[in-house]
């Protein structure tokens, strides 16, 4: 089961941060605005979609956000150890960087 904050989502073929996630969902009058953190939302999101939400495997990415965390991303330090921007994977909509976020 899922217990740790996703720092993003893969959603019909984009990698999207929390935010754009739920601009997503939103666009396709799927979501509404809830006095919740984003992954709350979408949990909400999940369970009304009928998803089983803390399994991923067990449904596409095409069809609801898939979790992604923070340790499935590529991103890059230079040789003294220090974040290297140029290399970490971004947000496709905003362009936001999703390491360490």
């Amino acid at each position: 089961m899922l217990s740790i904050e996703p720092a993003g989502y893969t959603y019909k073929a984009e990698l999207l941060c929390p935010n754009c996630t739920i601009e997503a969902l939103k666009g396709e009058s799927r979501a509404e605005l809830y006095d919740s953190s984003d992954e709350a939302t979408i949990r909400i999101l999940a369970n009304r979609a009928g998803v089983d939400y803390s399994e991923p495997r067990s449904y596409d990415s095409s069809d609801f956000p898939k979790p992604v965390l923070d340790i499935d991303l590529e991103c890059g330090f230079d040789v003294d150890g220090h974040r290297d921007d140029s290399v970490h994977e971004r947000c496709g909509a905003c362009n936001r960087t999703l390491c360490g976020v």
